[in-house]
């Protein structure tokens, strides 16, 4: 049964290795279940889509030495999902390592060198009624149009 494994693997990263672009929907936990074959297609760019909900070493888990860019999608405002109460801010112990806050999150909250971020000004998913209520909570700052 290993030996077919690895015959599918091989066949996986001949496949990979001739497209110019791939595209793949794969959990962070995929990703690490797969590193394997994601290091051996080398990408230079990985994009992340609801990177707010992202902690650290799941990003670090897609990441290869080939890796030039990294683009993050999402809501930075979103909060990851801590399982454990130790690890998250409302504990005394989690509250020193902030595992609450994403990645993405740090990133463009920075004091120092802060990474750009670009929002979204038409939402179109909801009523412009609905979407107020979350939007003027959340986004006072903003200034969206089409909601």
């Amino acid at each position: 049964m290993e030996e077919k494994n690895k015959y599918f693997v091989e066949i996986r990263r001949d496949i990979l290795r001739r497209a110019a672009v791939i595209g793949t929907c794969m959990t962070t936990s995929g990703a690490a279940k797969h590193q394997e074959l994601i290091s051996a297609v080398a990408p230079k760019v990985i994009i992340c889509e609801e990177a707010a909900e992202v902690v650290e070493p799941q990003i670090l888990a897609t990441l290869t030495p080939s890796t030039q860019h990294l683009i993050l999608i999402g809501d930075h405002i979103q909060l990851p999902q801590i399982q454990t109460y130790n690890l998250s801010s409302d504990s005394p112990i989690g509250r020193h390592y902030n595992l609450d806050v994403s990645l993405m999150e740090r990133l463009v909250t920075a004091k120092v060198n802060p990474l750009p971020l670009s929002q979204l000004t038409i939402q179109r998913r909801m009523r412009p009624e609905i979407s107020s209520l979350i939007r003027n909570t959340l986004y006072p700052k903003s200034k969206p149009r089409g909601w």
